[in-house]
């Protein structure tokens, strides 16, 4: 069996979402004749623990974790050593990652190596390897860097993108999660290879498809649950969506629904001008749950609610609306009115799209998604979404470029 050395910041008992796409690589590589040795930080705070993601992987993937002495630091500390923080302030983590990889290098030997950020310092360690081992080198970008209008420290920009150049120069394979994500990466580096794995389900998260509860008909005497999982920030607001529900009450056109979060986010800092929504019950803020009992809860719902906002034309797919797809439920979709996430929520039927930006459109969606009689897909609908967008399948594509770096 080959050998990849994976080198990834973030990893279970983490249980955020920037676990997932690793989590599920390594689950299924091993399938495909590749065996993942991991290289992972400790010391970090992380937003919600998830020891039970780890019992997915088999014995065969190894993991080893290595201290970041970096969170060791005060905040106030760091605001006085700017330039120690660039690209990011996991950069206390390269050197101590970069030694630790070359003693797995010397130990396993491994074929290819994968660096996957953010942060995006996990770059740079593979850029050292890359330089002093000669290896063949995967770069995996779950979201972009310099045409990233959130990223952080753009007084720094032209040495981020430095940065950023010669990883892409570099790299053997640029992975990229969205079809855009990729044409930004061509438009500072044409002549790199760069190669499309998007992120996806893992159906054996649920029950068979004929399994999962479902509800034909709206129901009457009880309210019906709209669902959403995930973090609450500018990237993911549900300003609007509050704004919304509350015009509708107070235009007595509100139908009889309620809205849980699933978020580790305070639930305060959305709250201030929405009291009455709280009081009438038709908001509700749960805490942090592990992977599956979320997935759970969110099978149970009747409808369920994406936010993609304020991206200011930056274009990415958040992690959860293929999760979201899978459990075959109406998704009223606060995105973008144009652009690929737009495109891709309008492939499918259970997709109500709305301007993320507009009251109004948010209003219409509503109404529409709990009017509407929805009937769920046939067998099908499942057998297009597993070829398309199942981890097996996205890990067996990985494992393909595997097979070709390596003249497999």
């Amino acid at each position: 069996m080959n050998r990849v050395l994976i080198i990834s910041y973030n990893f279970p008992p983490d249980g955020s979402g920037a676990v997932q796409r690793v989590l599920k690589f390594c689950k299924y590589l091993p399938e495909f004749g590749w065996q993942p040795v991991v290289l992972t930080a400790s010391g970090y705070s992380m937003t919600g623990k998830d020891p039970q993601l780890l019992e997915e992987l088999s014995e065969r993937v190894l993991i080893f974790r290595k201290y970041d002495f970096g969170n060791l630091i005060p905040g106030e500390l760091r605001k006085l050593l700017p330039d120690r923080n660039i690209p990011d302030r996991r950069i206390s983590w390269s050197i101590p990652s970069f030694k630790k990889a070359i003693r797995l290098i010397k130990k396993f030997n491994p074929d290819i190596l994968m660096t996957t950020s953010p942060p995006h310092s996990t770059q740079l360690t593979g850029i050292n390897l890359k330089d002093s081992m000669g290896i063949k080198w995967v770069a995996d970008f779950r979201d972009e860097w310099s045409f990233n209008p959130h990223f952080g420290q753009k007084h720094k920009a032209p040495k981020q993108l430095q940065m950023e150049l010669e990883v892409i120069r570099k790299a053997d394979i640029i992975l990229c999660n969205t079809p855009v994500m990729k044409s930004n990466f061509q438009k500072l580096c044409p002549d790199s290879r760069y190669e499309v794995i998007t992120n996806g389900f893992d159906e054996t998260d649920f029950p068979a498809p004929e399994n999962l509860p479902h509800k034909e008909n709206r129901p009457n005497s009880t309210r019906a649950t709209i669902a959403y999982a995930g973090r609450l920030n500018e990237l993911h607001s549900p300003v609007n969506f509050l704004n919304a529900l509350n015009e509708l009450r107070m235009d007595d056109r509100l139908p009889p629904l309620k809205t849980v979060f699933y978020t580790n986010s305070q639930s305060a800092n959305w709250l201030d001008n929405f009291p009455s929504l709280l009081n009438n019950g038709i908001i509700k803020f749960e805490q942090y749950l592990p992977h599956q009992d979320c997935l759970g809860k969110l099978a149970e719902s009747d409808f369920l609610l994406l936010l993609a906002t304020n991206t200011n034309e930056r274009d990415f797919v958040p992690g959860k609306f293929y999760e979201y797809l899978y459990l075959n439920r109406p998704i009223l979709c606060l995105v973008p009115p144009h652009g690929y996430l737009h495109d891709l929520c309008s492939r499918f039927d259970k997709c109500y799209v709305c301007d993320e930006a507009s009251v109004d459109s948010i209003k219409t969606g509503l109404l529409r998604v709990f009017q509407d009689d929805y009937k769920r897909d046939n067998s099908g609908y499942f057998s297009q979404l597993i070829r398309e967008f199942s981890r097996r399948s996205l890990t067996a594509r990985l494992s393909q470029l595997f097979d070709e770096l390596t003249g497999r």
